[in-house]
């Protein structure tokens, strides 16, 4: 038995193969589930160009709070450097 749960009842089934049909031609289960997760996993132009503007839009945010991370690493890092020569006076 199949885990994915529209191959395991027929009607269902029928109602997928029947979408997948080609010049009278019957597919098997296993080439309807895979032309069902291509049409599933496929992208249009434009939902292809939002998820890569918002992976763009991710890594700019990553990058500018890496870049505050690291100036205030530097800040510190200065005014322990101050703290330590005051200490030796």
């Amino acid at each position: 038995m199949s885990n994915i749960p529209f191959l395991e009842d027929d009607s269902q089934w029928n109602k997928n193969r029947n979408m997948f049909m080609g010049c009278g031609t019957m597919l098997s289960r296993q080439k309807l589930l895979a032309a069902t997760m291509k049409a599933e996993t496929a992208m249009t132009k434009e939902e292809m160009q939002k998820a890569m503007e918002f992976i763009v839009n991710q890594q700019t945010q990553a990058s500018a709070q890496i870049d505050g991370i690291l100036e205030a690493q530097r800040e510190a890092q200065k005014e322990a450097r101050k703290m330590d020569a005051h200490e030796e006076r």
